[in-house]
């Protein structure tokens, strides 16, 4: 397998098989991608890649292809922003019959321990749980959410994404590194760099950037947020819905997702409005122009002209909201 050259992945050069490459251990299953894909870390070497198999029985030929190609767009757009960000390249499992998958190096780094978005947020809940308002008498939980148990917040559909905003993130974060000497610094790094990444992803319609999509890596002393991953669901046409924006800037309720994006952008300080207005200034039609020139050049005749016309047509409409959001308040 030559991961650095352009182009496709073969990964038949791993073993005749997947089952021949599983016993030889170059080959691991994990359960990190969802019902749509099958996931591996796939070990050559020294080195250790992360690889997503589109599941066929959750996903069509044009669903895996949109997702793919979603996913190495994104990836390109974010890199003209400054994110930290994976570098995915497309798998194909078997010469003759040729079928597509995803492949990424590993970002984990030696010496440190990841621990998700979704973990640390659990950590906090479940402290607010077993804690009481002195006036009150209620649960924190029940103050916070007006839910009285992590179980009924985790299963209610309509609750279950208020923990996973900016707001409570930043109040999580706090809590789990309340023993650190560099508790603020800590946290303000980390949440500058979520702040970038949630602009990013609303710009990109990112429907699944939830709690289990970020992650931070830890030692005893230091602690950095991990790159950017798992960007195959954005560029969405049904996106103004409070289940599409996944990762919301506020814990209460509102009507569309753009209200939620409007709020955020007005209550930001200057220096996020900057940021805001930069990513868009960024991310315009020739950029995306361009980036889609790049995957062509490298992947020619995969991707249809009908998938790189629909993204046009839906970023394009997205566009014009963010403008009218973002022009009444500009600097």
């Amino acid at each position: 397998m030559n991961y650095t050259e352009e182009g496709y992945i073969d990964l038949s050069l791993i073993g005749k098989d997947f089952r021949s490459a599983m016993q030889k251990g170059m080959l691991v299953p994990n359960d990190l991608c969802g019902p749509s894909y099958h996931g591996y870390w796939v070990y050559e070497g020294d080195s250790t890649y992360f690889l997503k198999i589109p599941n066929s029985y959750s996903l069509t030929k044009e669903e895996t292809l949109k997702r793919i190609y979603t996913e190495l767009l994104a990836e390109e757009l974010a890199t003209i922003v400054g994110l930290n960000v994976i570098e995915t390249k497309v798998a194909t499992l078997n010469k003759k019959k040729p079928s597509l998958a995803m492949i990424s190096r590993s970002y984990l780094r030696d010496g440190y321990e990841p621990i998700s978005g979704a973990d640390i947020a659990m950590e906090y809940l479940t402290f607010l749980e077993k804690s009481q308002d002195p006036l009150t008498k209620q649960n924190l939980l029940f103050e916070y959410f007006e839910e009285r148990t992590v179980d009924d917040l985790l299963h209610n559909s309509f609750k279950k994404y208020e923990y996973n905003s900016l707001e409570f993130i930043w109040a999580s974060l706090l809590y789990h590194f309340r023993y650190s000497k560099n508790k603020l610094s800590q946290v303000s790094s980390i949440m500058q760099k979520l702040t970038k990444r949630y602009i990013f992803s609303f710009i990109m319609m990112q429907q699944d950037y939830h709690l289990k999509n970020w992650e931070v890596q830890e030692n005893e002393s230091s602690a950095f947020l991990s790159p950017m991953y798992d960007l195959d669901l954005g560029f969405k046409d049904k996106f103004d819905s409070r289940k599409n924006n996944s990762m919301r800037s506020y814990t209460d309720s509102f009507s569309s997702v753009y209200e939620d994006f409007e709020r955020f952008y007005t209550s930001s300080s200057d220096e996020v409005k900057k940021e805001v207005e930069k990513q868009m200034s960024l991310l315009n039609p020739e950029a995306i122009l361009k980036s889609m020139k790049i995957i062509e050049d490298k992947y020619p005749y995969v991707f249809p002209d009908e998938l790189k016309e629909m993204v046009l047509n839906i970023q394009g409409a997205h566009f014009e909201e963010l403008k009218s959001i973002t022009k009444n308040y500009h600097l």
